[in-house]
This record gives C-alpha cells, sequence and structure tokens, in this order.
C-alpha cells in the first residue's frame, strides 16, 4: 500500500484508502497521505479510472483487472463496494470511483439531487453496512 506500506493484495486494495480517509478517520501507520482531489481506488494517489469491457482500467500502478458487476456487490466478506462509475448527469462522461462520487456531484452538478435517478442515487449510495463493515463509523 503507497498509503501504509503494508502489503495487500489486489481485491483488499479498494477497501483500505480512499473511504477511511474521506470520513476523517486517521490511521497511525499513515506514511503518505491520501490524494484530497478524486483518490484512486487503489492507491490513494491521483491515477485515472476508466471502465473497458465492463472492467476498471487504470494507469495506477497498483491497479489489478477486475469485473464491475462482481465487485460491487457488498459480501459480509468483502464489504467494499468501490468501484468505477459513469455520470449519469446528461452530457458528462466522467468516470470516478464510487466512493468520490459525492465530491463529483457536488463540484460539477450543483443542486444534482433534485436532477439524479433514485437508480443512480442508489448506485453510488455507500451503506451502513459496507461503513461498518469497513470500520468506519458512522456518522
Amino acid at each position: 500500500c503507497r498509503v501504509c506500506g503494508k502489503a495487500v493484495k489486489g481485491p483488499d486494495r479498494q477497501q483500505h484508502v480512499i473511504l477511511k480517509a474521506s470520513r476523517g478517520v486517521s490511521e497511525a501507520s499513515v506514511r503518505v497521505p491520501v490524494s484530497t482531489s478524486y483518490p484512486c481506488g487503489t492507491c490513494g494517489g491521483t491515477c485515472s479510472i476508466s471502465i473497458k469491457n465492463k472492467k476498471a482500467d487504470s494507469d495506477c500502478p497498483s491497479a489489478y483487472p477486475f469485473l464491475i458487476t462482481t465487485a460491487k456487490k457488498f459480501l459480509p466478506t468483502r464489504p467494499c463496494t468501490n468501484v468505477p462509475v459513469l455520470c449519469a448527469m446528461q452530457n458528462c462522461k466522467q468516470i470516478h470511483w464510487k466512493y468520490n462520487f459525492r465530491q463529483h456531484m457536488e463540484e460539477r452538478h450543483p443542486g444534482w439531487e433534485d436532477l439524479i435517478s433514485d437508480d443512480f442515487v442508489e448506485e453510488i449510495r455507500i451503506s451502513s453496512q459496507e461503513q461498518l463493515g469497513l470500520r468506519i463509523p458512522l456518522q
């Protein structure tokens, strides 16, 4: 892990950064801070993310291939649902990690709550189960 220096396997990288930092959960082992602007879902840096053939594609050196449809499903053994998501707003083709989507919507689409479908709201929602599964206190 670029942030704490621990050896973290591919699928566990997504649940290791971003959400804790964005929720203000501090970790004593942090060596390099997580980016405050759209942090990468696997390393917490400033890497780009895209979607190709239903798989995540990134220029991140810590990236690994995964199917989005599989990775976005909550499981008690793998609570993280942080996957790349295509913005649902008309004429916006941006893709961001799910955990960064509120930042995108607030910066690029003010008043988005009234403009977006319930399905998309659900797609970017982070459940209480997920937060607790990742050991992040509820806000």
